[in-house]
């Protein structure tokens, strides 16, 4: 027979394993969003998210080329929330949870929280200007494996429609896309992933997922976030007539100078697919209509010549990924001259210019 003690020390094991009452949501919400680290960066404590019940973007309520997502929150779960760009009311949904329990709303470090909002499941909201997103922290079999919202749109976004990534975007009345609803996703106890069902239909957003094989607790993560296309980070300044190539021995794109209307620049700059980087503002001088080309043999990219302002230049560079160096100060003087490697021959070849 089993003591008291140990009865209830097996209670409170299967209770922090399940995540239902001896965490916090938010805990449980950190916890297994940790294998995703974009994820995780968004539902970090952010004191001030969810002021006054309402998100960033309600608040910047910008209705400029970037459109801003907006919410405002419901006191308890089974109000509605409305949602969309800014606050204004020509833009936002209505959603209301369908089967959630009157749960009040309380806030933990900028994520609002609803506990017990369906059964076994609490509903814990996060936002930025662009995004909002609520996660359902299911913490046992006894959760629902589907949630669905009643929908009212709005005037000014009258389309719902499907992406064949299995997500949804919300258009205006010209067709063009405002908001986008991506596929939701779930991670379990054990960091696996699964992505959930996406539908809507006569004015019912549904999201299912196939909990078999996971192991609780399940966090599962639907979004509503602008469908604008936005910059990824502040890349280099404006220029014209500089030069950019490919270096295939890092995988990189290279993008060196060009004229700003005010200044020839010198600057060296990569691309990797995500990121602009600044990697040296010293080597050739300050020029634009010079000819670039990489050797591809040698791992190299060629720069020669170019305008400088007060004339053409004639001298040869050579960026190996790490720095600048100069090669022939003797080569012929040219702006605009071609510039390409032959690779059959190994040879960088320059045509023409002025």
């Amino acid at each position: 027979m089993r003591t008291p003690g140990a009865i209830v020390r097996r209670a409170v094991a299967l209770m922090a394993l399940c995540g239902c009452s001896t965490s916090e949501p938010a805990e449980v919400v950190e916890r297994l969003s940790a294998p995703d680290r974009q994820l995780s960066a968004r539902v970090r404590p952010a004191s001030g998210t969810w002021d006054g019940l309402s998100s960033p973007g309600w608040r910047s309520a910008r209705m400029g080329p970037f459109y801003d997502v907006g919410a405002r929150l419901p006191t308890r779960a089974d109000g509605a929330l409305a949602l969309g760009i800014g606050q204004s009311p020509a833009f936002l949904l209505t959603l209301v949870a369908e089967g959630a329990q009157s749960a009040p709303v309380a806030d933990d470090a900028g994520r609002a929280i609803y506990r017990a909002a369906w059964p076994s499941t609490d509903l814990v909201f996060v936002a930025s200007e662009k995004r909002v997103e609520w996660l359902l922290v299911l913490a046992d079999e006894h959760a629902p494996a589907s949630f669905a919202w009643r929908v009212t749109l709005p005037s000014q976004l009258p389309t719902v429609r499907p992406q064949p990534s299995g997500g949804l975007v919300i258009a205006d009345q010209g067709g063009t896309a405002r908001l986008r609803i991506p596929t939701p996703y779930a991670l379990d106890a054990r960091g696996r992933r699964r992505d959930a069902e996406l539908a809507y239909a006569e004015g019912r957003l549904a999201v299912r997922l196939d909990t078999r094989g996971l192991s609780f607790p399940i966090l599962l993560d639907p979004a509503v976030e602008t469908a604008v296309w936005q910059p990824k980070i502040v890349p280099p300044g404006p220029r014209y007539s500089g030069g950019m190539v490919y270096d295939s021995a890092r995988s990189l794109t290279i993008l060196f100078g060009g004229f700003d209307r005010v200044n020839r620049l010198g600057d060296t700059w990569q691309w990797d697919g995500a990121t602009w980087t600044l990697r040296a503002a010293t080597g050739p001088s300050g020029r634009s209509s010079f000819g670039m080309a990489y050797d591809s043999a040698r791992s190299r990219t060629v720069l020669h010549g170019g305008y400088a302002g007060a004339g053409n230049l004639r001298d040869t560079w050579e960026w190996d990924g790490l720095g600048w160096t100069q090669r022939a100060t003797t080569g012929p003087a040219r702006a605009s001259p071609g510039l390409a490697y032959d690779a059959a021959r190994q040879q960088t070849i320059l045509f023409r210019g002025y």
